[in-house]
């Protein structure tokens, strides 16, 4: 089987992917892709795309976590601090995990970058064994290590949820029901976090335009053949 990557499309990963080849080729990779952003489940269905529903990081890192069990699984997190690590290691114990059952990592800025980094944490992995790998950090510098060292890490779920765990553990807020079946979380996250998101959602995400047109491009084109 060896790593089963499931990635959780969202606006700033459609406009990564255009700029970022290493990311793109880890999305080629992927063995599920999920959408999560909103525009992106729309955009889907009006291409008449067999997707069923939009999931969200939260969603599957909700649904997972039910369905985990000490008796056959083993987990290990990446996590952006140690605080996160602490609170997702009590969490699974208070479920009937052991504590060596399950390992955390809070990865360095750039790691991804740092070739003895990035082998050292897939080492740290490898010897753990784990079942599932839940890779909850930034896009793209999870996705890329991943993609980048994963070949020896054995048979595993890896998911790449970014900040999906800080809500499951309700470190942060997610966004009011009804903005979430509006699509509107994002309005949410940024009131949240205005210096860390508002860029991302109010500049950087128009990428996600071109990046529609391209492909309508090329649909086209395909098309014509």
């Amino acid at each position: 089987m060896g790593v089963r990557l499931v990635a959780t499309a969202n606006l700033a990963h459609v406009v990564t992917l255009r700029k970022n080849r290493a990311f793109r080729e880890s999305y080629g990779r992927a063995w599920l892709v999920t959408a999560d952003g909103a525009p992106i489940f729309v955009y889907a269905r009006l291409l008449g795309l067999p997707i069923p529903e939009r999931v969200t990081g939260v969603d599957l890192v909700d649904t997972l976590a039910d369905r985990l069990s000490p008796e056959r699984h083993r987990l290990f997190f990446l996590t952006s601090t140690s605080q996160v690590a602490e609170c997702i290691e009590a969490k699974f114990v208070d479920r009937g995990f052991r504590c060596d059952q399950i390992a955390c990592a809070v990865p360095p800025l750039g790691f991804e970058l740092s070739s003895a980094e990035a082998d050292a944490l897939a080492e740290s992995v490898k010897r753990h064994k784990p079942t599932h790998l839940i890779i909850g950090i930034g896009a793209p510098q999870g996705q890329t290590w991943l993609d980048r060292c994963g070949g020896d890490l054995g048979d595993v779920y890896a998911l790449c949820i970014g900040a999906a765990i800080e809500f499951h553990l309700e470190l942060k807020r997610r966004a009011p029901l009804w903005l979430s079946r509006l699509g509107l979380e994002w309005l949410w996250r940024v009131a949240m976090e205005p210096k860390r998101l508002a860029g991302r959602y109010f500049l950087t995400s128009w990428g996600f335009v071109p990046a529609v047109i391209a492909d309508l491009v090329t649909r086209g084109e395909r098309a014509s053949l």
